[in-house]
């Protein structure tokens, strides 16, 4: 069975059922490395060391215990990847290793050493929406919302486009959005993985239009979320 390594954040909500369900999959070995992220379960956290929970001490307590258990990290943790040292030397028997939300960039060292190399999954058009906060940018001007696999290269988001999926429409808020966009991540994935087994692959049209987008604050991504 062939390993596929999935280099991701810790989440204890969309991309955790996603992450849960192709440690499920028959077909292909996955293991994962999570990166530091600054999720709720870190905000929960920096409220209970900071006690900015004030009259509400074990209902909050209780919450906190509740999602410590139910994140990403805390379900795979058989499948974890431990450290940084770790996966390298995963990665050198690896088939493919595959980015989902991973907050960094990879470094050359590492996105080459599996056989077939390195994917992303990009929650958006390519290469109109290169960068981070796909979904926000195309929310200000188009009517559909697409997710794309790519392969990884030097350059952020401008690899060999292997497969992408039109996921919704706009006419929906944040969260409905990501909760489609996670869900249909999976199908997109395993199809992609066998793209690469029989050597089959879509041509797809590129959108002439290039774009770069950086990081939204915090208050914005709240913000969008609690819209």
């Amino acid at each position: 069975m062939k390993q596929i390594i999935v280099m991701t954040k810790n989440d204890t909500h969309y991309l955790r059922d996603l992450l849960v369900k192709l440690g499920k999959n028959n077909d292909y070995n996955f293991h994962y490395f999570f990166g530091k992220s600054f999720d709720l379960k870190s905000i929960l956290i920096l409220i209970y060391n900071l006690k900015l929970y004030k009259n509400y001490k074990l209902l909050f307590q209780i919450i906190l215990r509740i999602i410590l258990k139910r994140d990403a990290k805390s379900l795979l943790k058989e499948k974890t990847i431990k450290n940084y040292k770790q996966l390298i030397e995963k990665s050198k028997t690896a088939y493919i290793i595959i980015s989902i939300s991973y907050t960094k960039k990879i470094k050359p060292e590492l996105f080459k050493l599996p056989k077939r190399g390195s994917l992303n999954l990009h929650l958006g058009k390519l290469y109109k929406y290169r960068g981070l906060n796909p979904v926000y940018q195309a929310l200000k001007k188009e009517k559909k919302i697409y997710a794309t696999i790519h392969e990884i290269n030097n350059q952020l988001d401008s690899g060999k486009i292997i497969n992408e999926i039109e996921i919704c429409s706009i006419n929906k808020n944040y969260n409905q959005i990501y909760k489609e966009i996670f869900g249909a991540s999976y199908d997109l994935i395993i199809e992609s993985l066998n793209f690469y087994e029989n050597d089959q692959f879509k041509s797809f049209k590129v959108e002439s239009e290039k774009g770069y987008y950086k990081q939204l604050t915090y208050r914005e991504i709240l913000k969008l979320f609690l819209s």
